[in-house]
C-alpha cells in the first residue's frame, strides 16, 4: 500500500472540501495527478484505493471480487435497499449475481443502448421546460430514470408510473 502514490500529510486535509463540494471533480484531479492508481487516506484508517486503469477495476471486480468485501458504509445501505447486489455479500451475493449475469451479457448490453438514450433524453428534456431557479430532487429523478431504463430495456414496458 505504501507505494500506491497519493496525497500525504498536510494535502490530505486540503482535499477534503474538495470531497465534500465537487467529488468528481477532486478524483479526477487525483487521477491526473497521480496516475491509474491512487491511495487516498479516510477517517476509518483504511485507505481508499482509487483504480483508473480497466485491468485493476476488473481484477477487482471480475476476477477476484472474492477477495474484496462491501466498505463498512454500505451496511446502513442494506436497511433501506434490503440485501440486493449493491449491499450483500458473500455466498448469497455470488448466487444473486449469477442470477442476472446473463442479462448483462454483450448481445444483451448492445439492445438496452437505445433504451438508456431515449430515457435520458425524455429526463433531459423534462429538465429544459422548467423554469429557471427549480430546484431538482436529482435522487428522485435519477430513481425515475433507472425504472425508465430498466422497465423498457429489460421489460418492453413504461415502469415511469410505478
Amino acid at each position: 500500500m505504501a507505494t500506491v502514490p497519493g496525497p500525504r500529510g498536510r494535502a490530505t486535509f486540503a482535499i477534503l472540501p474538495q470531497l465534500r463540494r465537487d467529488p468528481l471533480g477532486l478524483l479526477t484531479s487525483l487521477a491526473a495527478t497521480y496516475g491509474e492508481r491512487v491511495r487516498i487516506p479516510s477517517v476509518t484508517g483504511h485507505p481508499v484505493l482509487l483504480l483508473s486503469n480497466p485491468d485493476d477495476v476488473a481484477h477487482v471486480l471480475v476476477s477476484n471480487q472474492s477477495a474484496y468485501g462491501k466498505a463498512p458504509t454500505y451496511r446502513p445501505l442494506r436497511e433501506v435497499l434490503g440485501n440486493g447486489l449493491l449491499t450483500n455479500e458473500g455466498e448469497s451475493w455470488a448466487r444473486q449475481r449469477r442470477l442476472v449475469q446473463p442479462m448483462f451479457a454483450r448481445r444483451n448490453l448492445l439492445g438496452f443502448g437505445p433504451a438508456m438514450v431515449s430515457a435520458a433524453t425524455r429526463l433531459a428534456d423534462s429538465w429544459s421546460t422548467r423554469p429557471d431557479g427549480t430546484v431538482v430532487d436529482v435522487a428522485a429523478e435519477m430513481s425515475a430514470l433507472t425504472l425508465d431504463v430498466v422497465g423498457h430495456a429489460l421489460f418492453s414496458t413504461d415502469l415511469s408510473g410505478e
